[in-house]
C-alpha cells in the first residue's frame, strides 16, 4: 500500500494528482493512481491522504517505486520521492519454543538464558535474525546475527545472564520481538515478524551471574 500526504503551511493539500510508478525485479513498469475517494484502501474521502495498492508482487527481489504528487490549482507544485521494497523468495514458520539457563563456569549462577525454536523455510538461504528479550519493567536485550537455514532448523539465541541480574527484575521474561529477514545481495525481505512470541519460566534475577 502506498500513501502520499502532501501538505503546506495551510495543512493537507486536497485535489492533487498523485501517482506511483513501480519497477518490478524484471524491469516491468506499472503506474497506479493514488486516490483520495474514501474507497478501499483509502480511508477517508477528500482528506488530503492519497492511497493505492500494488498487488503484483509474485517476483522475488527488489521493487523500486517513484511516488509523485502534482497540484492541479494554483499555486502549482510538483513533488517526488523514491522508495525501495523487497519481496522474499522464501516463506517461513516458527514454532516449538523452549528456554534453558546455562551455567558455563559451574559456579551455581546462570551465565546465559538460551531460547530455542524451530524454523521451517521453503527456500534455504542466509537470514538475519533479530531477537529482543524484555522484562516486566521494559528492560530489553537485543540480539542480532546472520543464520543459515535449510528446511527445518533449530535456532538458539543466548541472552546475557549478567545483564538480567543487573536489571534486577524477576521473570518470566518475554521474547517480545522475533524477526527473520532474507538476505540476498542488496535485498533484505522480512519473512517472520512476531511480537510477544514466547514467555520464559519464572526465573529470579538472583539466579543469574553477576
Amino acid at each position: 500500500v502506498f500513501v502520499a500526504e502532501p501538505s503546506d503551511s495551510n495543512g493537507p493539500i486536497r485535489g492533487a494528482l498523485a501517482q506511483v510508478t513501480v519497477e518490478s525485479p524484471d524491469g516491468t513498469l506499472t503506474t497506479l493512481n493514488l486516490m483520495d475517494d474514501g474507497l478501499t484502501p483509502d480511508a477517508y474521502a477528500d482528506d488530503g491522504v492519497y492511497t493505492g495498492s500494488f498487488i503484483t508482487t509474485s517476483q522475488a527481489g527488489n521493487y523500486r517505486a517513484a511516488v509523485s504528487v502534482e497540484g492541479t490549482v494554483p499555486p502549482l507544485f510538483s513533488r517526488e520521492v523514491f522508495v525501495l521494497g523487497s519481496v522474499s523468495a522464501a516463506t517461513a514458520t516458527v514454532n516449538n519454543f523452549s528456554d534453558a539457563p546455562l551455567d558455563n563456569d559451574s559456579d551455581g549462577l546462570f551465565n546465559q538464558l538460551v531460547i530455542s525454536f524451530d524454523v521451517s523455510v521453503t527456500v534455504p538461504g542466509d537470514f538475519y535474525l533479530l531477537a529482543i528479550l524484555t522484562d516486566s519493567e521494559g528492560n530489553e536485550q537485543n540480539i542480532g546475527m546472520t543464520v543459515s537455514v535449510s528446511g527445518i532448523s533449530t535456532l538458539s539465541v543466548s541472552f546475557d545472564g549478567e545483564t538480567i541480574y543487573n536489571n534486577g527484575v524477576d521473570g518470566p521474561y518475554t521474547l517480545s520481538a522475533l524477526r527473520l529477514a532474507e538476505e540476498s545481495g542488496f535485498s533484505v525481505a522480512v519473512v517472520v515478524n512476531l511480537e510477544d512470541a514466547y514467555t520464559t519460566a519464572p526465573y529470579e534475577f538472583t539466579q543469574f551471574d553477576r
